[in-house]
């Protein structure tokens, strides 16, 4: 099944971004999920608490 190759391209350069902004928003969550509760400050552990609830919905 060939593609034009603007097409291929264009697809392949949505994979890639998309890819990428999965990927930084799995090592955000995990930061917070390993730094949030590790913090003596309940300020912090909250903060990540939050944040890690807006994260994931």
């Amino acid at each position: 099944m060939s593609r034009a190759p603007a097409l291929r391209k264009v697809t392949l350069t949505a994979h890639v971004v998309s890819s990428v902004g999965w990927l930084g928003a799995v090592v955000g969550f995990l930061v917070l999920a390993l730094a949030g509760p590790s913090s003596p400050n309940a300020q912090i552990v909250r903060a990540a608490y939050l944040e890690s609830l807006w994260t994931v919905s």
